[in-house]
């Protein structure tokens, strides 16, 4: 009888140990499968966070892209605006005058055949003006003469049809290390007038044979 109680304790306890095992197994099932799912979990954390930094990318990105464009359109709208001021300013008030001048010469060539000369050679040089100022628009508005040795080269061009032409000996001493920078259409055009407005000034009323640039 003792040895089947014994018996009888030893099943029990087998028994008892293998549900505990298959508790534990159960368990660690349960576990495992808990930390797939915290896995699959993150992986999809990871892609939904990888998705929207994407999405945040291409949005700033097009917002970039379309500030770049608003910028560049304003920078077109601000050179249009430079370029009909200046048609305005100086090429307006140049016609105006030709016109002017057109309809006194006309009046005067009857009764005045000299006065109506005179007027019709300050057209021919009005016309002269306006054409060069035409091109002095044109030439500082180009992108590629944003470089002092293009401005370098249009000023010996002005020197040359202006004081040469004058018998004005013209001596040019330009900074080499300067040359290679680079400056802004409108300061470009702001430089170039301020020069030809000083030759100018030095043909009609210095009487230099020489000139130091």
């Amino acid at each position: 009888i003792k040895l089947k109680e014994e018996l009888l304790t030893r099943q029990a306890l087998l028994v008892k140990s293998n549900e505990q095992q298959l508790k534990i197994a159960e368990q660690d099932r349960q576990l495992k499968e808990k930390e797939l799912q915290n896995e699959k979990l993150l992986r999809m954390g990871a892609l939904a966070a990888l998705v929207l930094v994407m999405l945040i990318a291409i949005v700033l990105f097009s917002r970039y892209k379309l500030k770049r464009k608003l910028q560049e359109q304003q920078k077109i709208l601000n050179i249009r605006d430079n370029i009909s001021k200046d048609l305005h300013d100086e090429i307006g008030s140049t016609l105006t005058s030709i016109n002017i001048l057109s309809t006194l010469s006309q009046k005067a060539f009857s009764e005045n055949p000299e006065q109506a000369k005179e007027m019709l050679q300050q057209i021919s040089s009005q016309s002269k003006t306006i054409q060069q100022n035409m091109s002095d628009i044109v030439w500082a508005m180009r992108p590629d003469n944003d470089r002092i040795e293009n401005l370098e080269v249009r000023m010996r061009e002005f020197a040359v049809q202006t004081l040469e032409s004058n018998n004005i000996q013209t001596h040019f001493d330009f900074d080499k290390e300067l040359l290679e920078k680079t400056l802004p259409h409108e300061v470009r055009r702001d430089l170039l007038l301020i020069y030809k407005e000083d030759v100018t000034n030095i043909v009609k009323h210095d009487g230099d044979s020489k000139m130091n640039i």
